[in-house]
């Protein structure tokens, strides 16, 4: 039987994401009070790079909105980077008889090989240790629910199974 689950979970930054909107926002109106100030007499070109700014401010300001889907599919762990619910990048596949350790997630931990936080820092993130395909050394922080849990228990080796996912 083929076993699917999914889950998306949307990274909230605070006050430095808000902060950097703001800041955005306002170099685009001050830079475009700026253009009018010295193209008075062009107002066509003025016109076109205000537009220009305020376009570059709202990419710039919605590539800040970013989540990340974990899929697993018959053992197999996809994380996905989504960015302005449009652009998709996948970050890592690990397959689930592959890992090595999972616990709950402390500030500091020290790894080897590659980084990836996936989540929001709460107490609700785990950290998985593993090989990705490449074999490359990887510590995964994510937040999975309980479907994903169990989905994820199902395929790890029984010497790890046992502590997996537990606070």
């Amino acid at each position: 039987m083929d076993t699917f689950n999914e889950q998306i979970v949307k990274i909230n930054h605070g006050a430095k994401n808000i902060s950097l909107k703001i800041l955005l926002w306002g170099a685009a109106l001050f830079l475009s009070f700026v253009t009018f100030l010295f193209i008075k007499y062009l107002s066509t070109l003025a016109i076109i790079i205000v537009g220009a700014l305020f376009y570059g401010a709202f990419k710039l300001s919605s590539r800040l909105n970013v989540e990340y889907e974990y899929i697993l599919t018959n053992g197999e762990l996809d994380v996905d980077k989504i960015i302005a619910q449009s652009t998709r990048r996948r970050m890592v596949t690990l397959k689930c008889s592959d890992i090595e350790k999972v616990g709950k997630y402390k500030e500091g931990i020290k790894t080897h090989g590659k980084f990836l936080m996936c989540a929001n820092p709460s107490d609700n993130a785990f950290y998985v240790l593993a090989r990705d395909t490449k074999n490359e050394a990887v510590c995964l922080v994510m937040e999975p629910n309980e479907k994903m849990k169990n989905g994820i228990k199902g395929y790890l080796p029984r010497i790890i199974q046992k502590g997996a996912f537990e606070d």
